[in-house]
C-alpha cells in the first residue's frame, strides 16, 4: 500500500482519490479502479505495485478472479489480463515486485497447490510480466523437476531486467536458474540445498553486475566458496556467509582479492609552526570527499549503503530508471563503484582471533558481523571439555587508527573483558563456568575496555554471548558503558552548540545510538531447568556441574578446612553463590537514569 502523504503534499496538491488510497483494503482498490478513467489511472498503479501482496489478502487468493496475472500461480489456464475485474497492466503501470512469500499465510489452499509451485513455473510466468524487476519467494517448499532447466520463448531482455532475487529458505534450489538472470544486483540464496555444481553456477563470468550477495547456512567450507566472490573485480560490496564452516584461509582470500587497500592514515597533527605556511597554502576543503574515476579508488571513501532487500528495492526505484532495458542507473552511481567490501558478515564460522584482528584492521568496512571467535584462554581459566569463546583486543577500534565502522556485531569481551565458557555438548551456559570465567580477574583485554569515547562514528554496537545471570562484574562493566554513552552525548552536543550553524559546517560524529544485547540461554540441565533423564534431579545437577570440572571438588574440600579455621572460607563461597539477573538489573538502571537517549534492546539467542 502507498504511505500516507504528507501534510506539505495534501495541501500543495490535494489528491481526493490518492489520499483515499492509503486507507482501502485490496477489494476496494479494485472496485475504485473500474469507476472512470482519473480513478484507474490512481488505483491501478497501487494494485500492480505488489500484485501477489494483493492477491494474497483475499480469502481464497488461488481462485480465478483474484489471479489476474498471467500464468496464475494456482496453475490455471493462462490469461494476458483479468476480464473478470476489468483492469490490466499496461506498461505505464508497471508490476516492478512479484513477491510469492505472502502466499504462505493461506497454509491449507497453499498446500493444495505447493507441488505447481515451481522455480521452473514461477520463472516462466514473469517471462509473460515483462516489467518485472525483483523476484521474492522467501521460505517457499517448491519441488524442482528433475529435468534440465530451459526457458521457454523467453526473451532476453525479460532475462536482463530481473534485477533482485531472494531464495532465502527454500528446501531445494537449483543453481542453474539462477544463473540465467546474470544481471542481478541482488542474490540471496541463505539456507538453501547447496548442490554438486554450485560453484560451476556461480563463476566469475555469472553475474557482472552483482553487487550484494547473500551465502548463509550453505554449509560452506573454504574450497566450496563460490570464484564469483574473489572474482569480481571488488564490485562486490556486501557479502553474508555467516554460519558456515570457513576458516582463516576464506579471510586471508577476502583480504587480497576482495577489498581496495587501506586508506592511507594522515600524518603526525600539523603544529602550531606551520600556522604561516598553512595560512600562504591553504588546502583544499572538501565537505563530502567524491571520487568519480577508478583510477583514485585509493582514496575514495565509500557513503553508507542499505544492503537489505527493502533497502536496494528502495533504492532503484527511487533512483534508477526500470522503464529502460538497459542499466537502470548511471556509471557514476555509489552503487555501482567497484568500492570493494564494505559489509561482511562473517560470524558463526570456525575464524580465529588472527582473522579478527586482521578484519577490525581494515578500515574500509563500515558494516562488520563478527560475533564471537574460539579463543586460547589463559591458563587460570582453561576447563576440561569446554570452549571459550571471546575477541581480540578492542585497539583496532579506535578512531585515530582509521576505523570507519558505523555497525558493529561482537562478542561482549570488549566491553566486560569476560570470555564465555560453554561445555563443548552444549549451546548453553552452565554456573560452574559462568562463575569461574565472571570471577576471574586475569582476561583483560591489553588496551582496556573499549569504550564509545574511543570511537564516535559506531552508530549501533551489538555485544552477543552474553549470559542472562552474573555474580558482579558484569553487570558493573555493562553500567559502565552506559555511564560512558551519556558523557559521549553530552559532549557531541557541546560540541554541536559551539559549532557556527552554516553550510559548510563539518558534520559531527553521530555517536552510539543503538546498543543491542544479545544474551546466551543458560544449559537446562544445570541447576533442575530440565528434564532429568534419570529421574533424579539432584544427581543430575551433580552430574553436570562436575562434568569436565574438577576444581568443584577442591573447591567445596577447600571450604570446609577453612571454615574449620577462622571462617573466611565459608563466607567467600556463599558470596560467590549469589547471582543476579542481568537482564532486569540493567532494566532498573535505565529506569534510573535516563541521560542517554540511545535505544537499547535485549534479545535473547
Amino acid at each position: 500500500m502507498a504511505h500516507l502523504p504528507s501534510y506539505k503534499q495534501a495541501i500543495d496538491d490535494p489528491s481526493i482519490p490518492l489520499l483515499v488510497s492509503s486507507y482501502l483494503n485490496a477489494a476496494d482498490l479494485l472496485l475504485c479502479a473500474c469507476v472512470n478513467k482519473e480513478w484507474y489511472n490512481v488505483f491501478n498503479p497501487l494494485i500492480w505495485a505488489d500484485p501477489v501482496a494483493i492477491i494474497a489478502k483475499q480469502s481464497n487468493p488461488f481462485s480465478k478472479k483474484c489471479l489476474p496475472i498471467p500464468g496464475p500461480v494456482a496453475g490455471l489456464r493462462k490469461r494476458k489480463c483479468g476480464k473478470n475485474l476489468r483492469f490490466d497492466h499496461h506498461p505505464g503501470f508497471p508490476p516492478n515486485i512479484l513477491s510469492l512469500r505472502h502466499l504462505i499465510q493461506h497454509q491449507r489452499q497453499y498446500s493444495d497447490y505447493e507441488y505447481l509451485l515451481t522455480t521452473q513455473f514461477i520463472c516462466k510466468t514473469v517471462v509473460h510480466l515483462p516489467n518485472i524487476r525483483f523476484v521474492i519467494f522467501e521460505g517457499l517448499n517448491m519441488e524442482e523437476y528433475k529435468a534440465p532447466f530451459v526457458f521457454m520463448n523467453a526473451p532476453l531482455a525479460v532475462i536482463k531486467k530481473i534485477l533482485a532475487i531472494s531464495a532465502h529458505g527454500m528446501q531445494e534450489l537449483d543453481p542453474n536458474w539462477i544463473k540465467e538472470f546474470y544481471h542481478l544486483v541482488y542474490l540471496d540464496i541463505s539456507y538453501t540445498a547447496r548442490a554438486e555444481n554450485f560453484g560451476m553456477a556461480f563463476n566469475a563470468d555469472s553475474f557482472v553486475f552483482l553487487r550484494v550477495l547473500k551465502m548463509r547456512g550453505l554449509r560452506l567450507t573454504d574450497n566450496l566458496v563460490p570464484p564469483l566472490v574473489y572474482s569480481t573485480g571488488r564490485k562486490l560490496w556486501s557479502l553474508d556467509i555467516r554460519d558456515n564452516f570457513l576458516t582463516d584461509i576464506t579471510i586471508q582470500h577476502l583480504l587480497s582479492s576482495s577489498f581496495q587497500p587501506p586508506i592511507p592514515l594522515p600524518e603526525a597533527p600539523i603544529s602550531r609552526s606551520r600556522d604561516e605556511t598553512l595560512f600562504s597554502h591553504p588546502p583544499p576543503y572538501r565537505r563530502h570527499w567524491e571520487v568519480d574515476t577508478h583510477s583514485q579508488m585509493g582514496t575514495f571513501l565509500a557513503k553508507a549503503r542499505s544492503d537489505s532487500l527493502s533497502g536496494i528495492i528502495s533504492y532503484l526505484q527511487s533512483t534508477g530508471n526500470l522503464l529502460q532495458s538497459g542499466p537502470v542507473l548511471d556509471v557514476e552511481d555509489g552503487l555501482n563503484q567497484p568500492t570493494g567490501l564494505t559489509h561482511l558478515y562473517i560470524s558463526g564460522n570456525k575464524l580465529s582471533r588472527y582473522s579478527g584482528e586482521a578484519l577490525l584492521s581494515q578500515n574500509r568496512l563500515l558494516v562488520l558481523d563478527l560475533g564471537a571467535i574460539q579463543i586460547a584462554p589463559p591458563q587460570e581459566l582453561r576447563v576440561p571439555y569446554t570452549t571459550a569463546l571471546g575477541m581480540v583486543d578492542p585497539k583496532p577500534l579506535n578512531y585515530e587508527l582509521g576505523c570507519r565502522l558505523q555497525s558493529l556485531r561482537i562478542h561482549h569481551s570488549i566491553v566486560t573483558s569476560i570470555p564465555t565458557i560453554i561445555p563443548c555438548s552444549s549451546q548453553g551456559y552452565q554456573k560452574p563456568h559462568l562463575h569461574h570465567a565472571d570471577l576471574s580477574p586475569t582476561y583483560l583485554n591489553e588496551s582496556g575496555p573499549f569504550l564509545p569515547g574511543k570511537n564516535h562514528g559506531i552508530e549501533t554496537l551489538t555485544l552477543t554471548h552474553l549470559p542472562k545471570t552474573s555474580y558482579g562484574p558484569t553487570i558493573t562493566r555493562l553500567t559502565a558503558f552506559l555511564d560512558a554513552c551519556v558523557q559521549q552525548e553530552a559532549l557531541l552536543n557541546q560540541v554541536k552548540e559551539g559549532m557556527v550553524k552554516n553550510r559548510r559546517a563539518p558534520e559531527v560524529l553521530p555517536g552510539l545510538k543503538v546498543l543491542r544485547l544479545e544474551f546466551l540461554r543458560p544449559d537446562l540441565r544445570v541447576g533442575g531447568g530440565g528434564v532429568a533423564a534419570s529421574g533424579d534431579e539432584d544427581a543430575e545437577r551433580f552430574l553436570a556441574e562436575s562434568e569436565g570440572d574438577f576444581s568443584f571438588f577442591e573447591e567445596a574440600r577447600g571450604a570446609g578446612d577453612e571454615g574449620q579455621g577462622s571462617g573466611k572460607g565459608k563466607e567467600r563461597f556463599e558470596a560467590r553463590e549469589e547471582e543476579m539477573d542481568v537482564v532486569e538489573c540493567l532494566k532498573g538502571y535505565r529506569r534510573e537514569n535516563k541521560g542517554w537517549s540511545g535505544k537499547l534492546e535485549i534479545v535473547f539467542m
